[in-house]
């Protein structure tokens, strides 16, 4: 499978996958209000029966419960795929006469079921791009095909990671404050049930979160992002080597599931380095698309598990950045300088995992700040670039 231009890398060990997210119109689409469950049945004169994704909380808000891609691949392999599958989901009613259930994904697709009723079996079931608003019948197509109609109407992902606490959490979502100097703010984080990685989430609790943005903004005018990863921050934090480095540290990867644990190293391309003592050193070279630093770059051979298309991999640097943004693109586009990347994720704190896949370009460029020379003994930047295979 290669979802690759909506795909997001980072995960933890007790999340392998990341969860796919929902898409920017959480109140209204295409001018059509948003309906409850409860607020949806009393509309069309039936029973109390209700849908779990569209119950409101004692606050009256709907719970933002978004289906994700990993579970429409799931639906697609189903046989007997029914309208029990999609309970649990939030989603509009914006049909006239026939019922459309629109049902959040994320700011590429929605998923839309057409029935004559609310107990009645949906007469299609459309993933649909919303660019475009080609779609396609997850119930009459293959997995391969589903896949496929993803890869070629997805967007490129851009995703930040940052220490932060929880100040509140309604049903699917908190209210996330930032820890980051250089990414300040309050934000809705939404999807938590499906990114949260060992437990639930309380009121208070300081956290690293990894979240795409949704280019969307809550009623209150808080900008809204999706989960992709969330893990507890201990309160001791990560502690790095408290020593004087002088030159950019190397970038070590490895595969937690290796009997070996042997690490794969990246060495600095291009680069400027300063230490606390005042001496520096610069090294210049080509950018990452210039076809021979490619073929020159650190080649990582990735394993093959039970047919896995992605892989886990630790990765460390001994004097940890400041700021560290990850880029991937196709490795066949080597030579194209107007390349587009497939996603790209800024950290501003330490994500622990990082998903690999085959035949691709990684670029991470590390920043330190010079305004942080006490703490790190050290600022500058410098470029790592390897390709999987």
């Amino acid at each position: 499978m290669d979802i690759r231009k909506g795909t997001a890398v980072l995960v933890t060990g007790a999340a392998l996958l990341w969860a796919w997210g929902c898409s920017p119109e959480s109140a209204y689409r295409a001018g059509t209000e948003t309906e409850t469950a409860k607020e949806h049945a009393a509309a069309k004169e039936t029973d109390e029966e209700s849908s779990p994704a569209n119950e409101t909380d004692a606050a009256g808000e709907a719970p933002l419960s978004c289906i994700s891609i990993n579970k429409i691949l799931e639906l697609a392999d189903k046989e007997d795929l029914s309208r029990k599958d999609l309970e649990g989901y939030q989603y509009q009613d914006i049909g006239s006469g026939l019922m459309i259930l629109d049902y959040d994904v994320n700011k590429d697709f929605s998923l839309m079921a057409g029935q004559t009723g609310f107990d009645e079996e949906p007469m299609y079931i459309r993933l649909v791009s919303a660019e475009d608003k080609d779609y396609i019948d997850i119930r009459e197509k293959s997995r391969k095909e589903v896949e496929d109609f993803l890869e070629n109407h997805s967007s490129r992902t851009e995703a930040v990671g940052i220490e932060g606490h929880v100040k509140e959490i309604h049903n699917d979502r908190i209210l996330l404050q930032s820890h980051a100097d250089d990414f300040p703010g309050v934000f809705w984080v939404l999807g938590i049930s499906e990114a949260a990685a060992g437990g639930e989430l309380k009121e208070g609790q300081p956290i690293l979160v990894l979240m795409e943005d949704m280019e969307s903004r809550a009623e209150d005018g808080i900008e809204k992002y999706l989960a992709r990863w969330i893990s507890a921050l201990s309160e001791e934090g990560m502690a790095q080597e408290d020593i004087l480095l002088n030159s950019p540290p190397v970038l070590n990867l490895s595969d937690p599931r290796s009997s070996t644990m042997s690490s794969f190293e990246v060495y600095p391309g291009n680069f400027n380095w300063n230490t606390a003592n005042g001496e520096g050193i610069v090294a210049c070279g080509p950018g990452p698309w210039d076809e021979t630093v490619l073929k020159s770059a650190a080649k990582l051979k990735l394993p093959s598990y039970n047919g896995m298309d992605k892989i886990l991999y630790s990765y460390f640097m001994s004097r940890w950045p400041d700021k560290l943004t990850i880029r991937q693109w196709d490795k066949a586009e080597a030579g194209n300088e107007d390349a587009q990347e497939d996603w790209v994720a800024d950290l501003y704190c330490r994500m622990p995992f990082l998903e690999l896949e085959k035949g691709k370009a990684y670029e991470f460029l590390a920043e330190w700040e010079k305004g942080s020379t006490e703490k790190n003994r050290c600022w500058g930047n410098a470029r790592y670039l390897f390709v999987t295979e």
